[in-house]
């Protein structure tokens, strides 16, 4: 489930929050304008999810207090789907974005990924125009190997989030719990969602 919405929240404005309970994950991320983008694992999720969706959602797997979601903004229900393509390079066509490579949110990399894309396209592209015609490909090579990188951490952590065994859970929230106190951990976990590594 994927809604975004207007609402009392406890946590920082500045702090993406990530719950695992049993019933399964819920991130609550600040966006602007006052806004919050809810996301959770949810098995028949609602096409478009109402303020009770979303609520019910929070109460069973969020704080245990100060979260009231009073409008939904939008909200709809997505499948996790991890997908690269074999080339982004081939003749006249390029791929960047979407386009190239599909994965889970987990990680916050899609729309940073996609921006790189196009960044490294635009640099390619501008030497390719400049008689390096060996530009492109070199291009969609780098790329690809990038987004493979975010592919396959965004899958690990896809499986870290969604585990079903009662005593993974419980090994997974231990050493999260733990390894969140260490501020070298917490530096490179921040730099790893900024794209930094």
């Amino acid at each position: 489930m994927l809604a975004d919405v207007h609402m009392d929240w406890p946590i920082g404005q500045h702090e993406i929050g990530l719950f695992f309970a049993a019933q399964g994950t819920l991130v609550v991320a600040p966006m602007s304008r006052q806004r919050y983008r809810v996301v959770a694992q949810l098995a028949d999720a609602p096409s478009t999810p109402t303020v009770a969706d979303v609520q019910r959602v929070i109460d069973q797997r969020g704080p245990t207090s100060g979260a009231r979601v009073n409008k939904v903004l939008w909200g709809s229900r997505f499948q996790v789907h991890h997908k690269l393509a074999d080339r982004f390079h081939a003749g006249p066509f390029l791929l960047v974005g979407d386009a190239a490579h599909v994965h889970s949110p987990a990680g916050g990399q899609g729309m940073n990924l996609g921006l790189r894309d196009a960044e490294a396209l635009a640099t390619a592209l501008a030497a390719c125009l400049n008689g390096n015609k060996d530009a492109l490909d070199a291009y969609a090579m780098e790329r690809r190997a990038v987004a493979k990188q975010v592919l396959e951490r965004t899958d690990r952590l896809t499986r870290i989030a969604t585990l079903r065994s009662p005593a993974l859970h419980w090994l997974r929230d231990t050493i999260l719990s733990t390894v969140g106190h260490a501020p070298a951990v917490r530096k490179r976990i921040a730099m790893m969602l900024a794209g930094f590594s």
